[in-house]
């Protein structure tokens, strides 16, 4: 996919996915979103993934993985990560934000 460099933002994305014991589903689970975003030819930085006690519950769990990243992207990008996230049944809640 042909993309202008002048429709390219950076975006900052915070997903909380449900805790699982298992490493590999976590590992998993970041290369998924990883990937995806690469998959785009766009530049991608993990910045984060750890387990965390939430401050309150979000849909019924106490305790979640973070995964940070930032990335460059363009609007088809964003528009088909956030579809991506809202069919993920891991994914329990979502931040995205510009950042220029």
């Amino acid at each position: 996919m042909l993309r202008s460099v002048l429709n390219l933002g950076l975006y900052e994305l915070v997903l909380v996915f449900k805790f699982t014991d298992v490493e590999s589903e976590t590992s998993r689970q970041i290369d998924i979103y990883k990937n995806f975003v690469l998959e785009y030819g766009s530049k991608v930085m993990v910045k984060s993934h750890r387990r965390k006690v939430l401050a309150y519950q979000i849909k019924g769990f106490d305790l979640g993985i973070v995964l940070h990243l930032r990335f460059e992207a363009d609007y088809h990008l964003i528009k088909e990560l956030n579809t991506r996230i809202e069919r993920d049944p891991l994914v329990i809640r979502c931040i995205s934000r510009k950042l220029r």
